[in-house]
């Protein structure tokens, strides 16, 4: 059962004819979504059984009230997600009362744009057609890959495809919305032979099936495995050269466009201005400058849409060029706090790609990491320092065959990375669906990043 529009409506004038309530706008986002699940066996072959099956339709409206109240005034707002089957005067008078307890400069809510929003294809269409469909692809995509891993026993595996509808509905008179596609590919294996002693549970997700490269997924299930046993530790090394992937790149460039928000400025954080460059020190010679775009109009990507939190109008822009910020991120809020124009700026990353080649710099350098995935990537958002226990990489040193490491701890910090970095001149693009751990993120560029600058490796 759903909350319908007009009996939000209905609610919100009640409320703002109480006294007292300091109701001052409103703006509120629904969703309707459908979503479909599958639970898998391996067995003898890596035959996947499916064992379990569910379609969820789910419906929900998250509404952010604004109060203002006091002398001078102050300007409060609160979250709730509205129960259908609770009176919805009394949750939104809850709202109002946890909203006057908080307390900010006020700041007058964005209207609707004259010119209205840009044209976005934020979806993949044929999930928008038949996500059953999608997802019964997605399943036997999966058996045909399977069926080729050799050196790995699957125990189990999931298949997921949802595709949500939203709707931004504002006091204000906005009114706008998107569609949304999301998958994900999971699965635990183990080594062959047994017994099952460790396992391997890599996961991959996308905004369309065919987003998934299953095939690729699938060659690092069996690496990953491979390695379960014969891996060695990394050298301990004060300056270490590593090279990353596009998993990790695109993790670390989300935290350092954040420092772009004129929100960190605001509030007096670490934060970056145009003119600024990135790295915290000169660019070495042979270094690359970081060239990055914003852009929420590739179509079907993570990061894909026609507006921003607030209603804005999604603005395309370079926001660094050759290693220096071009263009900050102003919302409507921190603009008028801050005295500066807003802008829709917002979207998937996009990176420039650069000179280099993973062969290359894995034939010609003395000793490299790679690191093909790390156990938990932790990033501090303020220091943009970073750390993690390496899961699976290899060690590349120039004349010798490559060694499997595992293990051992590689940290570093990233506007020193910036001293002394390449990018390689193959692009990929990945999307990282949103979920209680981390923020929807899209990313098109280089699909390695060599380092050479601000790194340390605590292993052997």
């Amino acid at each position: 059962m759903a909350c319908e529009i007009q009996d939000i409506r209905r609610a919100l004038a009640e409320v703002a004819a109480q006294p007292g309530s300091g109701l001052f706008g409103w703006t509120l986002t629904t969703e309707t979504a459908v979503s479909h699940q599958a639970l898998m066996i391996g067995g003898e072959g890596n035959v996947l059984t499916v064992f379990q099956t569910r379609q969820v339709t789910d419906d929900r409206a998250t509404l952010r009230v604004f109060t203002r109240q006091g002398a001078p005034v102050r300007q409060g707002v609160a979250v709730v997600t509205l129960d259908p089957m609770a009176d919805l005067t009394a949750q939104i008078a809850a709202a109002c009362a946890a909203a006057r307890g908080v307390d900010n400069p006020p700041w007058e809510l964005p209207a609707a744009p004259p010119a209205g929003y840009p044209d976005v294809a934020t979806a993949d269409p044929a999930i928008a057609a038949d996500p059953g469909a999608e997802h019964a692809r997605l399943i036997a995509c999966a058996r045909r890959e399977a069926a080729r891993l050799g050196v790995a026993q699957i125990n189990s595996a999931e298949a997921y495809v949802s595709f949500r509808r939203q709707r931004l509905e504002s006091s204000s008179g906005i009114s706008t919305g998107r569609a949304l596609s999301e998958v994900y590919f999971e699965l635990a294996a183990e080594r062959l032979p047994g017994p099952n002693v460790q396992e391997v549970s890599p996961l991959v997700e996308a905004t369309n099936v065919d987003g998934l490269d299953l095939s690729t997924f699938f060659a690092r299930v069996a690496e990953q495995a491979g390695a379960l046993t014969g891996a060695e530790l990394p050298p301990t090394s004060r300056q270490a050269t590593i090279v990353i992937g596009p998993e990790a790149i695109t993790a670390l460039l989300y935290e350092l466009r954040g420092q772009l928000q004129a929100d960190a400025e605001y509030e007096r954080g670490p934060h970056l201005l145009p003119g600024d460059s990135v790295a915290d020190g000169p660019l070495a010679t042979a270094g690359e400058a970081l060239t990055l775009a914003l852009d929420p109009f590739l179509p079907a990507m993570a990061e894909s849409t026609p507006y921003t939190g607030e209603g804005l109008p999604a603005e395309r822009s370079l926001v660094i060029e050759d290693g220096v910020v071009r263009r900050q991120l102003v919302n409507a809020r921190m603009g008028q706090y801050l005295g500066r124009p807003a802008n829709g700026i917002c979207g998937n990353m996009l990176v420039a790609p650069g000179r280099g080649d993973r062969a290359d710099w894995f034939a010609t350098l003395p000793d490299v990491l790679e690191i093909r995935t790390f156990s938990s990537l932790l990033i501090n958002p303020r220091t943009l320092t970073w750390s993690s226990e390496i899961k699976l990489g290899r060690r590349h040193r120039a004349g010798q065959p490559p060694v499997t490491i595992k293990g051992g701890v590689v940290s570093g910090s990233l506007r020193q990375n910036l001293r002394d970095c390449a990018f390689s001149n193959r692009r990929i693009v990945r999307n990282d669906l949103p979920d209680g751990w981390k923020p929807a993120r899209g990313y098109d560029g280089p699909d390695a990043m060599l380092i050479r600058s601000g790194i340390q490796v605590a292993g052997a």
